[in-house]
């Protein structure tokens, strides 16, 4: 097969995989639909009850609290952080755009810090135009 040809089909069958799972969204839309409208009655059946869970032949049903944590105020924040010593306030991890572009400029990676990549092919459609690979 030549260059052009592997790239047509490829485009074919991604064509293909975007009809295919809107048309699988648009179908089970009803379902999940359906299921939200369920948990309603059975977050108010628990509620109603002062249950914090149900068992049943069928499964249980029980109340789960997923917490997340956002700054309003960054500065305030690190100040807090900085001047009361309070570093298990915050999560450890390198900035990848940040950190690539320090080695950029330095010609190395900041101490501790490890950068890896992974090359993968991407097709995109006649006439479009490439990103840049800083992307």
């Amino acid at each position: 097969m030549t260059a052009e040809d592997l790239i047509n089909l490829y485009r074919q069958l991604k064509a293909k995989v975007s009809e295919l799972e809107a048309a699988h969204k648009k179908e089970i839309a009803p379902f999940k639909d359906k299921m939200n409208e369920l948990e309603g009655h059975i977050d108010a059946f628990l509620a109603e009850h002062e249950l914090v869970n149900i068992k049943t032949k069928y499964g249980t049903a029980y109340w789960k609290t997923r917490w997340s944590a956002s700054l309003v105020d960054p500065d305030a924040f690190m100040k807090f952080v900085r001047e009361k010593d309070k570093w298990n306030l915050l999560d450890r991890k390198a900035n990848v755009a940040a950190v690539r572009d320090y080695a950029k400029v330095e010609g190395e990676l900041p101490p501790g810090a490890k950068l890896d990549s992974m090359r993968k092919v991407h097709i995109i459609k006649a006439g479009a135009t490439i990103p840049d690979d800083e992307e």
